[in-house]
């Protein structure tokens, strides 16, 4: 198992500036990921210019899913010196690859999704979850922008849709994912108006092989006032709490009182 897995996920809406990219670069070398998932990216193409300017020299290999037009585009990078990635799959609206710690050989799967804003590919994007699955064996992680709600939970308003809710919820009990908690956070959008829409469309989740191997992850929420989406942060928490022990200090004999109060316990 690798101690080294940190993640962020975040959808920037646009890195078409150079401010824009010095915001993520920043974040991203801040963060120490190893590997970064961006969507919305809006770039059709991506040369070695784009590649430092958004990451530098730490996250060299990459995996694009090009922007239509002015719309979408993800980018995957990672550490090529921690991972090597193979079976890189790219969908119409998901980046899935096979993961291998190069220190431990340990292998998983992740799939990145962007999912679409308009109602009428939602269910096609369910559908290319469902069969992800279906191609998958053994450790598996879905992270990213799902522009879905699996709850009323999930949103501040009143008005929700109840029926990709269950859908939602159907193709993530189909493809036998848990949920990973994101620690301190309910929200992770806002339409950033006076009486705010608040609402959880960036999560993550797991099957029970990638969780067995994982076992001390954490999603965290990350600061920054670039986009409307809260970055993400998921980590592999290797601290480890020692319980704490009893110990008999040697001068307690010595003080007033002492002896009565053993007696009395």
């Amino acid at each position: 198992m690798s101690s080294q897995l940190k993640l962020l996920n975040w959808n920037v809406h646009g890195l078409n500036d150079r401010a824009r990219r010095s915001v993520v670069h920043d974040l991203a070398a801040s963060s120490r990921c190893s590997i970064l998932y961006i969507q919305e990216s809006k770039l059709t193409s991506l040369n070695d210019v784009d590649k430092a300017d958004i990451v530098g020299q730490t996250l060299k290999g990459c995996a694009h899913l090009p922007a239509d037009g002015t719309r979408g585009g993800v980018l995957l990078f990672w550490n090529t010196d921690i991972y090597l990635v193979s079976n890189i799959n790219i969908a119409s609206c998901s980046i899935t690859a096979k993961f291998t710690d190069r220190a431990s050989n340990t292998s998983w799967h992740l799939t990145t999704v962007y999912g679409p804003a308009d109602e009428e590919r939602k269910l096609a994007f369910l559908n290319e979850l469902v069969h992800i699955h279906s191609q998958i064996s053994g450790a598996w992680l879905v992270i990213g922008d799902f522009n879905l709600i699996l709850s009323d939970q999930d949103k501040n308003k009143r008005r929700v849709n109840r029926a990709w809710m269950r859908w939602f919820k159907n193709a993530v009990d189909s493809s036998f994912l848990r949920e990973i908690k994101l620690i301190g956070r309910r929200y992770t959008w806002s339409n950033e108006q006076s009486d705010p829409t608040l609402v959880r469309l960036d999560r993550a989740f797991c099957n029970d092989d990638w969780g067995d191997l994982f076992q001390a992850s954490k999603l965290l929420p990350q600061a920054s006032s670039m986009s409307d989406h809260c970055p993400l942060l998921l980590v592999q928490d290797i601290r480890t709490r020692t319980p704490p022990r009893f110990r008999f200090e040697s001068f307690w004999p010595l003080l007033q009182g002492y002896s009565s109060v053993v007696e009395q316990s």
